[in-house]
């Protein structure tokens, strides 16, 4: 991610990797890429779709430019994250992704 951004990431659903980290359970990989459209529509608009090396997963994404230096501006970027966790939510669900 470039130097003063921001983003919010939906995470893929699955076991987890030994350090904790969420490990992308492979019928939502599968589900979300192969209905792209569908994902981003339910969105409500396009995100970045950035694969990942050695995995059969990518990452879903969006970013807004910021800088956390900026307290003036933390209400808004709060604002932002919660509103992109709510859009990602939606978009998992129109995927039937919370369900596999």
């Amino acid at each position: 991610m470039a130097p003063g951004t921001s983003s919010a990431r939906a995470g893929d659903v699955g076991d987890a990797e030994p350090d904790g980290r969420a490990r992308p359970a492979p019928a939502t990989k599968r589900a979300a890429s192969a209905r792209r459209e569908e994902f981003e529509t339910a969105c409500g608009r396009p995100v970045d779709w950035d694969p990942l090396d050695g995995r059969k997963a990518c990452r879903i994404s969006e970013s807004a430019v910021g800088a956390v230096e900026h307290e003036a501006e933390h209400e808004k970027y709060i604002a932002f994250f919660i509103d992109a966790g709510q859009r990602f939510r939606i978009a998992i669900n129109a995927v039937n992704g919370a369900s596999l």
